[in-house]
C-alpha cells in the first residue's frame, strides 16, 4: 500500500505517475480516478524500481539456467523451466506494452532500442516454443537460435 501512495515516479522525462491517493476523488486532470481500478495498480508496479530489479534478477536467473542447461542437458525439466521463463518474460512485455502504449514504440524514447530488442527476444522465444510444439520435442543439447539470443 505504501508503494501506491508514493510520490511521483518520473520516467525518463516522458511522463510521470501522479501521487496515487486512491481514497479521494480526482480533482485535476493529472490525478488518478478510482474507476481505473486494477490498471492503476499495474501501472505503478510496472514503473517501480522494485519491478525493474525483479526483472533484472529474472534475466540473471535465466542466464544461470542456460549455463546449467549447457552443462547438464540430461535434466528432464529444462523445457518446463524454459517455458516458465518465457511466460514470465512475455507477461512482463505485455504489461509494459499495455502501460506505455505508443510510448513503448516511440523512436524518440531513450529506451526504444532496448524495447525493440526485448520484443525481438521474446518473439523469438515464442517462435521457438511454437516450433517445438508443432514439430515435436527437439534435442535440447543441440540448442536453438532462441537460446542464443536469450544468452545475449
Amino acid at each position: 500500500d505504501a508503494l501506491l501512495r508514493s510520490q511521483s515516479i518520473n520516467l525518463e522525462g516522458y511522463c510521470s505517475v501522479p501521487n496515487m491517493d486512491l481514497d479521494t476523488e480526482a480533482e485535476g486532470a493529472g490525478d488518478v480516478v478510482e474507476s481505473e481500478g486494477i490498471w492503476s495498480y499495474i501501472e505503478v508496479i510496472v514503473r517501480s524500481s522494485r519491478f525493474q530489479m525483479f526483472m533484472g534478477c529474472l534475466i540473471i536467473a535465466n542466464a544461470l539456467v542456460i549455463g546449467f542447461e549447457t552443462d547438464r542437458p540430461e535434466y528432464l525439466y529444462w523445457d518446463f523451466v524454459e517455458n516458465a521463463f518465457l511466460v514470465l518474460f512475455t507477461t512482463e512485455l505485455a504489461l509494459r506494452m499495455a502501460v506505455f502504449q505508443k510510448m513503448y514504440f516511440d523512436k524518440e524514447s531513450p529506451d526504444f532500442i532496448l524495447n525493440m530488442f526485448d520484443l525481438f527476444v521474446v518473439a523469438l522465444g515464442a517462435m521457438d516454443f511454437l516450433t517445438h510444439l508443432t514439430l515435436g520435442s527437439m534435442d535440447s543439447s543441440s540448442g536453438s537460435i532462441a537460446m542464443l539470443f536469450r544468452i545475449i
